[in-house]
């Protein structure tokens, strides 16, 4: 049975160690097209800010390729430290992030990444925390995770860091990936326009298996919600 527009096995996702990130998503995109990678472009959506060619990325059908009448794939991209993470979908926007646990141990990460109501439950939230150190490993790994929970659901939004992630609860690093809220108001755009966020509730996260040292997540925009 194909999958139905709102089934995350309709989405690949792959995190190596690369130095190339838009090779191995072009890659990636070229085995879902049944093309050569090295006929696989990538343009860029209207920025949400300015409204210039430098929002996410987006697939530029290749020449030749077979077209099926279906939408191009949704891609997303990210890299940190070395390593890369891919997502490549037919079934809705989709957004990745990957982040290396020892650059997120300065002071006040807090003040940048956590939600006043995730200070309270955060472990040493405000203090530097050394990565030679093993006893601020699980700190850090924690920081880790907070942080590209939210910024893989903002790339699937389609804003990035428009949105500031401290504006942004997702559950705990010890929990099941989760998006708490956002804001609902328009993000407001420089040109004029605006950006809404969809209800938290319909997007869907999932940590993802990285290497070690490195955490990764994949947000994605379900074609058809998932409802209660």
């Amino acid at each position: 049975m194909p999958p139905g527009p709102g089934d995350e096995t309709d989405i690949d996702v792959l995190v190596v160690a690369a130095d190339d990130a838009y090779a191995v998503l072009a890659d990636a995109v070229a085995r879902r097209l049944g093309v050569a990678a090295d006929d696989v472009r990538f343009g860029r959506a209207p920025c949400p800010a300015c409204g210039g060619p430098h929002g996410r990325p987006v697939v530029v059908l290749p020449v030749g390729a077979p077209d099926d009448g279906r939408p191009h794939p949704h891609v997303s991209v990210a890299s940190s430290g070395g390593v890369v993470a891919v997502a490549v979908g037919r079934s809705g926007p989709v957004g990745v992030d990957v982040e290396q646990a020892a650059a997120v141990g300065f002071a006040g990460f807090a003040d940048v990444a956590l939600h006043p109501g995730e200070r309270v439950a955060a472990v040493r939230p405000g203090e530097a925390l050394d990565p030679a150190d093993p006893g601020a490993r699980p700190a850090l790994v924690a920081r880790a995770r907070l942080w590209a929970r939210k910024e893989a659901a903002l790339k699937a939004a389609g804003v990035g860091l428009l949105v500031a992630p401290s504006d942004v609860v997702v559950t705990g690093a010890d929990e099941p990936a989760r998006l708490v809220r956002w804001p609902r108001r328009p993000v407001r755009a420089r040109h004029g326009g605006g950006v809404t966020l969809p209800p938290a509730g319909d997007v869907v996260l999932r940590d993802v298996p990285a290497p070690m040292g490195t955490i990764a997540c994949l947000a994605h925009l379900p074609a058809a919600p998932p409802r209660a």
